[in-house]
């Protein structure tokens, strides 16, 4: 049980990686702005 759920929780943890990236990628004004906003606040 803890090794799947290890690995559910790695998984997750590499597809919003990948969520990221791809969206930075395609908005990196956006995310940046964003970044910047949830430092400063």
């Amino acid at each position: 049980m803890l090794i799947a759920d290890n690995v559910w929780q790695r998984s997750a943890y590499s597809v919003g990686l990948l969520f990221v990236s791809s969206l930075f990628s395609k908005y990196p004004l956006t995310c940046y702005s964003f970044l910047s906003y949830t430092e400063l606040n």
